[in-house]
């Protein structure tokens, strides 16, 4: 794992900013723009930024998610999967946490620690770090075994793209959720029944959409917004704690095995 920690060094010093406007991140992040905000500063703001920034770098030391045994079942090499992390300052909101690749191709996870503090220092900041690592980490591991998923995600076919960010983002959100191992999780509450069918009844109607129009919005409420309203994202945890609690890991690793038509599994009866 390398963490490239420039910008927030820079941010510490009080040095001009402006000067990293053409850091590759700001020119990627947005496609046709360059997102560059100078970041705003106070002595509390600095303050915050630097327990999040030690925070990270005592919990990058030998990271392992709660859910690790699920890294470990789906992704046997990842020690060896090359983690580039950059705290960074200067993104807008509600960028606090991107996977990214630059333009060799390399997957980055980008993280601004001044978007981490637009609310205030959050109450458990190591419980949020793990969190957000894991759940990035997630993403570039998938990154490095489906690469053509990544394509998917960020490609014009709306199924494939459907299918891509659904599958990404369910197994990011099942290992990283709340820093806790999935077996720990009372995923028979009301509360996640009651998120589970509204989700599949949005994930019904996306998998049948035609007018593109209405798929731009689909994929819009499927992956942005309050947690637990993101119905793509939540569609593809529950299904995969469905095919956790059927056959364990092998369930998994039976999920992972192909990203192609993930979207409409997770609303099969």
């Amino acid at each position: 794992m390398t963490i490239n920690d420039q910008l927030v060094r820079a941010y510490f010093d009080s040095e001009g900013m402006e000067k990293y406007r053409d850091e590759w991140f700001f020119g990627a992040l947005e496609a046709g723009k360059n997102v560059f905000e100078c970041p705003s500063r106070s002595a509390q703001m600095a303050e915050n930024v630097e327990t999040i920034w030690r925070t990270i770098q005592n919990v990058t030391q030998d990271f392992r998610p709660a859910n690790g045994t699920i890294w470990d079942a789906l992704f046997s090499n990842w020690p060896s999967i090359p983690v580039h992390i950059d705290l960074i300052v200067g993104f807008p909101k509600p960028y606090d946490a991107v996977t990214m690749k630059d333009a060799a191709g390399q997957t980055h996870i980008v993280l601004d620690l001044i978007r981490w503090c637009d609310y205030g220092l959050p109450k458990n900041v190591e419980g949020v770090v793990r969190n957000l690592l894991a759940h990035e980490m997630t993403h570039a591991f998938i990154a490095a075994r489906y690469p053509e998923a990544d394509v998917a995600s960020d490609g014009a076919d709306y199924r494939a793209k459907l299918d891509a960010l659904t599958f990404h983002e369910g197994f990011a959100h099942l290992i990283a959720y709340e820093d806790t191992p999935i077996d720990q999780v009372n995923w028979d509450s009301d509360f996640w029944k009651q998120i589970e069918q509204m989700s599949c009844e949005k994930m019904r109607e996306a998998v049948v959409e035609n007018e593109p129009q209405r798929q731009k919005e689909h994929l819009r409420n499927g992956f942005c917004g309050r947690y637990e309203e993101k119905y793509a994202c939540m569609c593809g945890m529950l299904y995969l704690v469905k095919q956790w609690r059927k056959n364990g890991l092998d369930g998994l690793k039976a999920s992972f095995a192909d990203y192609r038509g993930f979207a409409g599994k997770t609303v099969e009866s």
